[in-house]
């Protein structure tokens, strides 16, 4: 007797019936696996900047900036002097400067110039070097004293650039404008500045001023005989 067809054994090389087929993996399941792995690994990105930016990119700005060590300075002294000078007297004045320069060459055959007018402002102090004197400058008996000073000087000289000021400047067409012009006249009103103090009898202030002060220092200190002389 024949067997019927849904007795006979399937064999290996015919497909299985839609019953028997294998179980396909759930797309659902699939997805929040994927949702999940990439949450944690987004977690674990936000971790590791949170504790390692801080020394990767340091903050330059706000309250908690992290402030570079500042590079030190470094101050050789050369030489320290001790200074004994007294300024009895200053002199301030203003020189009015003129300078010129012109090319040595042919350019002033063409009336190549370049001129300068400077206000210099300046002072000049004038006093004594107490360094100059010795022991026999300071004779004491009791209450009398002597006092002998050294000639007056001029101590110092300066130039007061805030009030300094170019009052006209002109320059050819063929010529540059010169820095060493500009210095060369600051000079010049320097010295001018010093010439017209010596000519002020600057010194002679300085020698009658002196006197006065150490005569009333000498008698502050008990001395009622007081002799001061300027050398």
């Amino acid at each position: 007797m024949s067997d019927s067809p849904s007795d006979q054994p399937l064999s290996i090389f015919e497909p299985a019936s839609p019953q028997q087929s294998a179980p396909q993996p759930s797309t659902r399941s699939w997805g929040c696996g994927a949702f999940l792995g990439l949450a944690v690994l987004v977690l674990a990105i936000a971790v590791a900047t949170y504790f390692l930016a801080p020394r990767l990119f340091p903050r330059t700005f706000g309250p908690n900036a992290v402030v570079p060590t500042p590079t030190p300075i470094v101050v050789t002294i050369e030489s320290i002097t001790p200074l004994g000078e007294l300024a009895t007297v200053q002199y301030k004045s203003i020189a009015e400067i003129s300078n010129e320069r012109i090319p040595d060459d042919l350019r002033k055959h063409l009336g190549a110039k370049e001129k300068i007018v400077m206000l210099v402002y300046g002072d000049v102090k004038a006093g004594f070097d107490l360094s100059k004197m010795d022991e026999d400058s300071l004779q004491a008996d009791g209450k009398r004293v002597r006092l002998v000073l050294p000639p007056p000087e001029i101590l110092s000289a300066s130039v007061d650039y805030d009030r300094t000021h170019v009052v006209s400047y002109d320059r050819t067409f063929f010529l540059g404008n010169d820095p060493e012009l500009e210095q060369a006249t600051l000079g010049m009103g320097k010295e001018a500045i010093i010439q017209s103090a010596l000519e002020g009898n600057i010194l002679e202030w300085a020698r009658e001023y002196g006197q006065i002060f150490f005569e009333n220092h000498l008698r502050s200190l008990g001395f009622d005989e007081v002799r001061v002389i300027v050398q």
